[in-house]
């Protein structure tokens, strides 16, 4: 939690509280809805704080929940924000199932932004394997997706990632 501001720290802290509460009336009464994405928020929150397993356990009672509901988008998002869980844990092969997964549920112009961020992730996972013309494709795949939707932060992200693959491939 070092790099969260005492300031955001406190929001976060909030934010879990607020959620916890809601998750309780979500389940007094029944809505699968708003608990997958009460689970699904405090999921992203234990994340935030680096509670990795705290934020996976959260986020496959998020996935249960959404496939019992046939919610695809839903679906979609948590098997990639699991991805980044099994990504930053350096578990490739399981991140990468993930990701598959999400590309798999998520094929639609619906939420391109779920879909770029699987294909940049996925263009890393073959990277550190030093699949680098695979690498290269995904990462654009992921451009062309964030260009199409005009995030200029995610923009540059991929770009500099594009950039420093192809120097990586000059050296050899």
């Amino acid at each position: 939690m070092s790099r969260i501001s005492p300031k955001s720290r406190t929001e976060i802290e909030r934010a879990e509280e607020k959620f916890k509460k809601k998750l309780e009336m979500e389940e007094k009464l029944e809505h699968k809805e708003g608990m997958a994405s009460d689970y699904g928020y405090l999921g992203t929150i234990y994340q935030t704080r680096s509670e990795l397993k705290q934020a996976e356990i959260m986020y496959k009672k998020s996935l249960d929940i959404n496939k019992e509901l046939g919610r695809k988008q839903g679906m979609a998002t948590i098997y990639g924000k699991l991805g980044e869980i099994y990504y930053t844990r350096r578990d490739l092969d399981q991140a990468e199932a993930m990701f598959k997964k999400s590309l798999e549920v998520e094929e639609t112009p619906d939420n391109k932004g779920v879909m770029a961020t699987a294909y940049g992730y996925l263009g890393d996972i073959c990277r550190l394997r030093n699949n680098l013309n695979q690498a290269e494709d995904l990462y654009n795949k992921g451009l062309n997706l964030f260009e199409a939707i005009g995030s200029e932060h995610m923009i540059e992200i991929m770009r500099t990632m594009l950039t420093n693959l192809k120097m990586k491939k000059k050296q050899g």
